[in-house]
């Protein structure tokens, strides 16, 4: 049964203490509050004899205790306190008995078990960790005043700390204190100091003056560089009226602000002494977590990257892989440089993590611990050690050998005492040297082939393959013996008819064909000049068009492209080669696609190595035919030489090479890339269908070679803006006026369209918690903090709403930046600004019209597209007029994304 007790306070009013025991009358009364601790309250009072066992064998820990304080009817004016049974104690003086009991406030409930966890998502925002930790007190609740949606921005961990202790360390790390709210029936807590009320104070109230300067170099030492000794002197005074921690006494000229109250029952009346300080004094040094230093805690590894792993804690119920914080992991020697040891554990090995420090973000992974698994058999010998990954790749360290094997008895190399060096391979084994490569042997060396040998060396070369054939510009053979030689004549046989016997004889050319041909060597030549040899190419091409030769047609419009044009220009010079030596043949009678074209390139390229064997070098070895390593480069250079030649006999050509500077680098570089086109040409692609490719690499060289291609090929023959370069979309002129100042409706919408594409924004609306404050509203909600009579979900609204206002303004500067950075590039501005207005965005001042500023208008609604709000790619300028008629149609209510609600209404400048 719960009884109640009251006490008269004379002049004063009443207090009563609720609780589940019976006292006659309360002798003494102590109420202790302070920033950073639970509220205690200590009380003694007249017990009746026949109860004085029962409270000691029937009190609880869970036992709730509070303290009202009523008026003179009886009435509950204010709960003054509200917690927990601590301690109870009987005694006796004179016969009279005596209940002497102490209780902290609901907040103490945080302060029982201590507990082990980890929070490793560093992007969760402190408020959340404060709102996990919570959860676990029905009917509690906080109000963040110092941590500002901070994120906890490193891996934190809770390491044999209560609630209490925790959430205190949490909230140093912002300088910020943790305030218990002592007449609450649960945990409420105040993530630093309240808004409090002002009260004024007589100028004659008593006062008690002291420094705490040992507070002030703590505060110093831990980073607070800028505090002044003035921040920490405290008040001490003493009144009869009731505030609580946070409120403000303006006293002696200044506005303190309470952080510790005593509150006594003295003299039949209750008196409060208070501490009073300067706002920026009340703070929290940062709180280590001691015992962490030197602690280790199992986890399993979940992802490795580089030399970090993220961990499972074993602590912990579940983790996200995600939100795992990368840890550090500490192999057994890494150097800062290109030395040390690097070897990473696997996903599902345990490790420790271990905490150097009593900062948990030092933390580091390290040894991984074996559990549990099946006995393996090379755990056996103790002797022997092995090094192994998952992949079956493996070095063994046994007492007469060591072992690298790849693949498990198919690809090793053994290293024994007895038995020597072992290279075992199932497939093939390249030695490779820069230098020397030197094989010696005592007694002999075995070089055993099932299909064959090949040596190599310049001209010369040696082919064993069941026959041996041996090459070579001098062959030296010498033997013990000399015998004689006996050569003896051969059978006669046929030899082959000439050619003129066999083949027609050749039509004799005109003198306009002679010509001809003396202007197109002479193009071919100037084909392979970089610069000058585009526009020789497509002169050429159609000389070959107009004489019938579509195969050199084809080679000299694909050589006359930038990307294509040094291999066709190569496969051209061949070509002259082959005709040279009598051994081309007409390619094509047509060309039907430009993909033949490219096809006809090819082929007559694939010519080469036979056909100019003598003019760029000796490409096979006599022996087999075997391939050396003459490359691209090294035959190109000899055509480099060849047309150095040309330009001795022909001066007018001497100029344009000497200005052609590498030519075979220029020549291979190009060579590589036109196999791509080659590639997709192959795939039996149109060459519409790469279109977009070309676009990106070509220009006007590009669109007249292909424009040249079209004719070439009987297609683009219609009018106008028809035809190849129409299909392929890249006909001359562009898109125009892209990025200008529109001078339509359009064109304002376009512009921002086209911003809002570029910089890869959703322009999809998107739902709020809220909506935004009007000015009444927000005035009402702001009084109600003052008056300290807010709720917790209006608090969050209007925090809600100062974001909002933050982004919107981030937005609108964010603008003014880039069209600063327009003006000072020379890019097209958003609007056409006057000299003077030109001049304000550059000073950083926000420009005018008419005597008032320019509006930075959301062309897309805050309301309706908050996650656009802070971007500058949707502001609009507009003047006062514009923003109010031509953009919301007379009320500030309407607006349509990302165009004017009034277009009628024409922009003023």
């Amino acid at each position: 049964m719960q009884a109640e007790s009251t006490q008269a306070a004379a002049g004063y009013g009443q207090v009563r203490l609720v609780w589940p025991y019976r006292i006659q009358q309360i002798s003494e009364l102590r109420l202790e509050r302070n920033v950073g601790e639970h509220a205690r309250l200590w009380l003694t009072g007249i017990v009746p004899e026949e109860d004085k066992d029962r409270y000691i064998q029937e009190a609880r820990s869970q036992d709730p205790i509070s303290l009202e304080e009523t008026d003179e009817q009886g009435k509950t004016k204010r709960t003054l306190f509200q917690g927990i049974l601590d301690t109870i104690a009987v005694r006796v003086v004179r016969g009279i008995y005596y209940v002497e009991l102490t209780a902290v406030s609901c907040s103490a409930l945080m302060d029982v078990q201590a507990r082990t966890r980890s929070y490793q998502n560093r992007e969760m925002k402190c408020s959340e960790l404060v709102e996990s930790v919570l959860a676990a007190y029905p009917g509690s609740d906080f109000i963040d005043n110092a941590m500002s949606h901070q994120r906890i921005g490193q891996f934190t961990l809770q390491y044999k700390e209560t609630d209490w202790q925790f959430l205190k360390r949490v909230a140093s790390r912002f300088g910020a204190v943790v305030i218990a709210e002592s007449a609450a029936a649960a945990p409420k807590l105040w993530m630093g100091l309240p808004v409090g009320r002002l009260h004024p104070l007589p100028e004659d109230t008593p006062y008690t003056i002291q420094r705490d300067l040992s507070a002030l170099e703590e505060a110093r030492g831990d980073g607070a560089a800028d505090l002044h000794p003035y921040d920490f002197t405290r008040y001490a005074v003493d009144l009869v009226n009731w505030y609580p921690l946070g409120d403000i006494l303006a006293f002696a000229g200044q506005e303190l602000v309470i952080f510790s109250a005593v509150t006594r029952f003295t003299g039949g009346e209750l008196r409060h002494q208070y501490i009073l300080s300067p706002e920026r004094g009340i703070r929290q040094n940062k709180i280590l977590n001691t015992p962490l230093a030197g602690a280790s805690l199992e986890g399993k590894i979940i992802d490795v990257q580089k030399d970090q792993v993220r961990v499972h804690m074993d602590v912990d119920g579940k983790q996200v892989k995600e939100e795992a914080s990368w840890l550090p992991y500490s192999s057994i020697y890494t150097a800062e440089g290109n030395s040390g040891f690097y070897c990473m554990p696997q996903q599902g090995d345990s490790v420790q993590v271990y905490f150097p420090s009593p900062r948990e973000e030092e933390a580091i992974a390290m040894s991984s611990i074996r559990r549990g698994g099946q006995p393996s058999p090379k755990m056996e010998d103790p002797s022997v050690k092995y090094w192994g990954t998952n992949y079956g790749k493996e070095m063994k360290f046994g007492g007469s050998e060591l072992t690298l094997t790849a693949t498990e008895g198919s690809l090793f190399i053994s290293l024994e005492d007895e038995a020597g060096v072992l290279i075992q391979s199932d497939s093939g084994i390249i030695m490779a040297s820069k230098k020397d490569l030197e094989l010696a042997s005592e007694k002999e060396i075995k070089i055993e082939a099932e299909t064959g040998i090949y040596l190599v060396c310049g001209d010369s070369s040696i082919v064993m393959d069941g026959d041996t054939d041996i090459q070579g510009t001098e062959i030296v053979l010498e033997g013990l013996q000399k015998c004689p030689v006996y050569v003896e004549d051969l059978e006669p046989e046929p030899e082959a008819p000439f050619v003129s016997e066999v083949e027609p004889p050749e039509k004799k050319k005109s003198f306009w064909e002679k010509a001809l041909d003396v202007v197109q060597v002479g193009l071919d030549v100037a084909g392979l000049i970089p610069g000058l040899g585009e526009i020789a190419d497509l002169v050429n091409a159609g000389i070959y068009l107009a004489r019938g030769d579509y195969a050199n047609a084809a080679l000299s419009a694909a050589a006359a492209i930038p990307f294509a044009g040094w291999a066709a220009t190569g496969a051209k010079f061949v070509k002259r080669g082959v005709e040279a030596f009598k051994t081309g043949q007409k390619l094509m009678k047509g060309v039907d696609r430009a993909v033949d074209a490219f096809q006809a390139v090819k082929k007559t390229a694939s010519m080469a190595p036979n056909a100019m064997r003598q003019d760029l070098g000796k490409v096979w070895t006599s022996a087999r035919k075997l391939g050396n390593n003459l490359g691209l480069g090294e035959q190109l250079g000899k055509i480099k030489n060849a047309m150095q030649r040309l330009s001795v006999s022909h001066p007018r050509l001497a100029h344009a090479v000497s200005t052609s500077a590498s030519v075979s680098q220029h020549v291979a570089m190009q060579y590589t890339r036109s196999l791509a086109i080659e590639a997709a040409m192959e795939a039996g692609g149109r060459i519409e269908f790469i279109g977009d490719f070309i676009e990106q690499i070509g220009g006007d060289k590009m669109r007249a070679a292909l424009t040249w291609v079209s004719i070439a090929t009987n297609k683009g023959r219609g009018k106008g803006t028809t035809g190849l370069n129409r299909n392929l979309g890249f006909t001359s002129g562009g898109n125009g006026g892209f990025g200008k100042r529109g001078g339509s409706n359009g064109g304002t919408n376009n512009l921002i369209d086209e911003r809002a594409k570029k910089a890869g924004l959703d322009l999809t609306p998107k739902s709020s918690p809220y909506k935004q404050l009007g000015s009444k509203t927000k005035k009402k909600l702001e009084d109600k903090v003052n008056n300290r009579t807010i709720t917790k979900e209006e608090w969050k609204r209007l925090e809600w709403n100062k974001r909002l206002a933050s982004r919107r303004d981030a937005g609108v500067k964010e603008f003014w930046q880039q069209e600063k950075r327009r003006i000072k590039m020379g890019e097209a501005t958003t609007r056409n600004w006057s000299q003077e207005q030109r001049e304000a965005i550059l000073s950083n001042k926000v420009p005018t019209f008419g005597g008032k500023p320019i509006t930075g208008h959301h062309a897309y609604s805050v309301s309706k597209y908050p996650h656009l709000a802070n971007r500058g790619e949707i502001i609009y300028p507009a003047t006062v007029r514009e923003h109010f008629t031509r953009w919301h149609g007379n009320s500030y209510r309407r607006s349509l994304p990302g165009k004017p609600y009034n277009p009628s209404f024409p922009e003023e400048f």
